[in-house]
C-alpha cells in the first residue's frame, strides 16, 4: 500500500513537471517556404511568359514588363534599336488587339525580343 501510494505521488509530480515544462515552451518557429514556392516578380513573369501566346493576354501580362525593361533602359526614345517587332509591342500608343484570341508571340520571338533587350 505504502508503494502503491508512492507510486501515485511520483505520478502526479512527474505529471505536474510535465505540464510546467510545456507550459514555458517557447512556440516553434515558422516552418521555412516550400523551395516551389515563387516571389511573387519571377511567379507574375512566368505566368506572363506563359499567357503570350494569345495576343490579349501577350498585351495585357507581358507587354507591361517588356515595356519596363525598355524604358529602364531607356530604350522607349530608339524605335530602330529595339526592332520592329518589340517597337511594335511595346509602343506607348499601342491599342488593345482586336482580337484577344488571335496568336501571340511564340516562344522563339520572346527569346530574339529578350536578347535585343539585354543586348541594350
Amino acid at each position: 500500500m505504502l508503494i502503491d501510494a508512492l507510486s501515485l505521488a511520483a505520478g502526479i509530480a512527474l505529471a505536474v513537471y510535465a505540464m510546467d515544462v510545456i507550459r514555458t515552451r517557447e512556440p516553434a518557429p515558422p516552418p521555412p517556404p516550400a523551395p516551389s514556392e515563387r516571389p511573387g516578380q519571377v511567379a507574375e513573369i512566368e505566368r506572363a511568359l506563359a499567357l503570350a501566346g494569345r495576343a490579349g493576354d501577350l498585351h495585357l501580362h507581358l507587354r507591361p514588363i517588356l515595356r519596363e525593361i525598355a524604358q529602364e533602359r531607356e530604350a522607349l526614345d530608339k524605335p530602330m534599336a529595339l526592332g520592329d517587332d518589340l517597337w511594335e509591342l511595346v509602343r506607348p500608343d499601342r491599342p488593345p488587339p482586336l482580337d484577344p484570341f488571335a496568336p501571340g508571340a511564340t516562344p522563339a520571338q520572346i527569346d530574339a525580343m529578350l536578347d535585343r533587350l539585354e543586348a541594350l
